[in-house]
This record gives structure tokens, sequence and C-alpha cells, in this order.
């Protein structure tokens, strides 16, 4: 079921990004469906195992955003949703900014990804610390 929930998050982003926008001229799209990919999956991971965490070894969520989605019971769905509305909205500025060739268009999907990717790593040690007691 996470799976699913992952895959639907990461379509969703996407789609409803391309599904807004015309094209005026054919642009490869591989860098923005790159960011993308990247993007859904480092979420999906902090998710996860932000889950995981909670409802195995009774973490707590630091982020005060995602904090009441999760709950105490570890919840994904909220989370999945609110992600899934806010990165779309991230993607389709950055997939306008694509379009208008604008250099920068990569930095928000970047630096999203970079953060979910130090809170996964930094979730991953604190799960093996707890694992290893």
């Amino acid at each position: 079921m996470r799976v699913v929930l992952a895959i639907a998050f990461s379509l969703f982003s996407f789609g409803t990004v391309i599904a807004q926008e015309k094209p005026v001229e054919q642009k490869s799209l591989t860098p923005f469906v790159v960011a993308t990919a990247a993007l859904a999956g480092m979420a999906a991971l902090d998710i996860e195992q932000s889950a995981y965490c909670i409802r195995k070894y009774d973490c707590g969520e630091r982020n005060p955003l995602a904090r009441p989605l999760f709950g105490t019971e570890g919840r994904t769905l909220p989370v999945y949703l609110a992600a899934a509305i806010g990165y779309g909205a991230v993607m389709r500025v950055a997939y306008r900014w694509r379009k208008q060739e604008k250099w920068y268009w990569w930095v928000a999907p970047a630096t999203l990804t970079t953060i979910h990717i130090s809170c996964s790593v930094r979730g991953l040690r604190i799960i093996h610390e707890e694992s290893t007691r």
C-alpha cells in the first residue's frame, strides 16, 4: 500500500504540472522529470522512515508542519496528501520557469530534495541507534 501511495504521489505531482501547461515548443523534459522523481523519491523515503520510527520506537517528528499530520500513530496518508499538494505547486512554478528558460528553475526542487536527503539520513541514524539498544 505504501508503494502505491509513493507512486501515486509522484505521478500526481508530475501530472498536475504537465496537465496545466500546453507545450509551446518541444523541449527536453528529462531534467525536469529527473528533478521531480528525485524529489518524490526522497520525500517518500523521508515520510516512510519518519512514520516507521514513530510507530516502532516512539520517535517524534521535528518538522512542525508535518508533526500534526503524522500524529502519535505515524499516519502517512495525510502527510502524502499535503506533500502532493505542496510539491505539486512547487513543481508547477519550476516547470513554468523552465519553459521561460530561467536558469534557476531547478533551485527549489534541488533544495527540497537535499533537505529530504538530510532528514532521511538523520532519521535512519536514529532508527539504527534505537534498534541496537
